[in-house]
């Protein structure tokens, strides 16, 4: 539905975009390749990289672009991601330690993210014994 005029007292938000603005962000699309490049961010496209053939049986959990700084082709190995409370127990804590040594002489790709507790003992195992982590 498109309105001719916009009714009394609806604000919207929007703004007559102006030719030299779409212009711009063009040109800011062409140049975000480059610019990421120069500070060692790869953009993995999804179909064209190994985005989809590492997470291929969750089809509807990709995402079409991945962001990637370092070596990305841990990607390609085997992965667990863990993810536990950043208040973890001192016995999740140990769980977590326990299943990373058994994961990393089996050269699995260590996966969370970095919030204090499960996460963060889940990378600095995996590190300690000579793992690798996303």
């Amino acid at each position: 539905c498109f309105l001719q005029q916009e009714p009394e007292g609806l604000q919207t938000g929007w703004k007559a975009i102006a030719p030299e603005a779409l212009e711009q962000g063009r040109q800011k699309a062409k140049d975000l390749p480059e610019q990421l490049k120069s500070h060692g961010i790869e953009m993995l496209i999804l179909g064209q990289s190994i985005i989809g053939r590492t997470v291929a049986p969750f089809p509807a959990l990709v995402p079409p672009v991945v962001f990637s700084r370092g070596n990305h082709t841990l990607l390609e190995l085997p992965g667990v991601a863990f993810a536990g409370s950043r208040n973890a127990s001192p016995k999740g804590i140990e769980i977590t330690v326990a299943c990373v040594k058994q994961l990393v002489p089996q050269s699995v790709n260590i996966i969370s993210g970095y919030a204090n507790g499960v996460d963060l003992a889940a990378h600095q195992i995996a590190l300690e014994q000579g793992g690798c982590t996303t």
